[in-house]
C-alpha cells in the first residue's frame, strides 16, 4: 500500500508528465515540418526518450533532415532507399531535445 507521501510524488509526477506533455504538443503544432503541406508523407522517425520513459516521436522528411544535418546528410546519402527510425534515450530534458530538433529542421 501506498504512503500519503509516495501518492503525492506520483501524482505529481504524472502532473510534471502533463504539462510536459502539453509544452512538447505546443512545441510540435507549431513546427513546419508538421504542416501537410510541407511536402508529402514523412519518412523518418526520430523518437526521444527521456529515464522515466516519456517518449516523444517526430515524424520528418529525409530531405529536410539531410538538408539541415550533415549527420543526416551523410548518414541517408548512403542508403538512400532505407526508412529510418532513430532513438534518442536516456535524455535529462526531453523538452530540451525536442525543442532543439524542431528549430533546427526549421
Amino acid at each position: 500500500m501506498m504512503s500519503e507521501e509516495q501518492h503525492r510524488e506520483s501524482k505529481l509526477s504524472d502532473d510534471k508528465r502533463g504539462i510536459l506533455q502539453d509544452q512538447v504538443a505546443e512545441l510540435l503544432d507549431g513546427a513546419p515540418f508538421r504542416d501537410p503541406n510541407w511536402g508529402g508523407l514523412s519518412d523518418v522517425r526520430l523518437t526521444v526518450v527521456s529515464r522515466d520513459e516519456f517518449r516523444v516521436s517526430i515524424d520528418v522528411h529525409k530531405s529536410v533532415l539531410a538538408e539541415k544535418s550533415r549527420f543526416f546528410a551523410e548518414k541517408l546519402q548512403r542508403d538512400r532507399e532505407v526508412s529510418y527510425s532513430e532513438e534518442i534515450s536516456d535524455c535529462d530534458d526531453v523538452k530540451v531535445y525536442v525543442e532543439t530538433l524542431v528549430f533546427s529542421l526549421m
